[in-house]
């Protein structure tokens, strides 16, 4: 099973199309999954709060997880189901699929959320001042780095994070900014 974005709305007729959006929703995706056997099909999904892009990624046999324009979505592709649906009051801007399940981590560019299609399973929490990149995920950890600035100090970097998927034990290289968060 793959699942493409489609850069424009499909012809009429071509595929069968399944809705994912609420009726009226203006700004929408869709995705095309197709299979060995050429059971094709187009998805509709509603897009965020704040737009963005829109990807596909598999996660665990035909489950994939889509992040449209903020939004992420669970769809069991071959039953053509939504299995999940999580909003954030912002929006999600990127995302690894952790191997070995169906978990994934997305960040807001905060902090980073672990998901699941029955939604949000555990969140950090803001550590960064305004950005959160996400480099890698095995099934005991998802690292990346975080934007750190601090009045008073002349280190404008990248540090280093981990989070440990088994202990969800939060990792910083530089944790003061991340305590500042914390106390507001």
């Amino acid at each position: 099973m793959n699942a493409t974005v489609l850069d424009r709305v499909p012809m009429s007729g071509l595929y069968e199309e399944v809705s994912f959006a609420p009726e009226g929703h203006n700004d929408l995706a869709w995705i095309l999954f197709e299979n060995e056997a050429g059971d094709d099909w187009v998805g509709k999904f509603a897009g965020g709060f704040r737009g963005g892009d829109t990807s596909a990624a598999p996660v665990e046999g035909d489950v994939f997880f889509l992040l449209v324009k903020g939004s992420a979505y669970f769809v069991d592709a071959r039953e053509r189901r939504l299995l999940g649906k999580v909003d954030h009051p912002g929006s999600f801007a990127a995302y690894l699929v952790v191997p070995g399940g169906t978990l994934v981590a997305v960040t807001d560019g905060l902090g980073v959320s672990l998901l699941t299609p029955a939604g949000v399973e555990w969140d950090t929490g803001r550590f960064a001042l305004d950005g959160v990149l996400l480099e890698s995920a095995t099934a005991a950890e998802v690292t990346g780095r975080y934007w750190h600035y601090a009045v008073g100090d002349d280190r404008l970097d990248w540090p280093w994070f981990r989070l440990s998927l088994d202990t969800r034990e939060l990792q910083l290289e530089r944790p003061d900014l991340a305590e500042h968060f914390r106390k507001t």
